[in-house]
C-alpha cells in the first residue's frame, strides 16, 4: 500500500489494537525489548498509546510533522494498519454495501 499521500485518518480516528507478532515485530525494528515496547507504547488493552496533538488523538508513532508519510515505522506497521482502505470513497462503498 502507498501511504506517501496518507492524510493520517487510520492515524488519528481510529485506536491501533496490536497482535503479539506486531509487538515482537515492532519492537525488534525499534530495538526495544518486547516488555520495554509494552510497558512505553502501549495501553492495557495492548492498543498503541495516543498522543494529543492540537486537541486530536493520534498514533504515538505518527510523525505530524511529515504529515503524508508520518508513520514512523511504516516498514513495520501493524496488520490492522496494513488492512486499512485508506481511500474514503472506498472505504464508504465496502460499509454502505455489507
Amino acid at each position: 500500500m502507498d501511504c506517501s499521500k496518507c492524510d493520517g485518518i487510520c492515524c488519528s480516528k481510529y485506536t491501533i489494537e496490536l497482535y503479539p507478532s506486531d509487538i515482537s515485530r515492532i519492537s525488534h525494528f525499534l530495538n526495544l525489548d518486547r516488555s520495554d515496547f509494552i510497558e512505553f507504547f502501549l495501553d492495557d488493552r495492548e492498543q498503541i498509546k495516543q498522543i494529543i496533538i492540537n486537541g486530536k488523538p493520534y498514533c504515538s508513532f505518527f510523525n505530524i510533522a511529515q504529515r503524508h508519510a508520518g508513520c514512523m515505522i511504516h516498514k513495520v506497521k501493524p496488520y490492522v494498519c496494513e488492512c486499512f482502505v485508506c481511500n474514503e470513497d472506498i472505504r464508504k462503498q465496502i460499509f454502505q454495501e455489507s
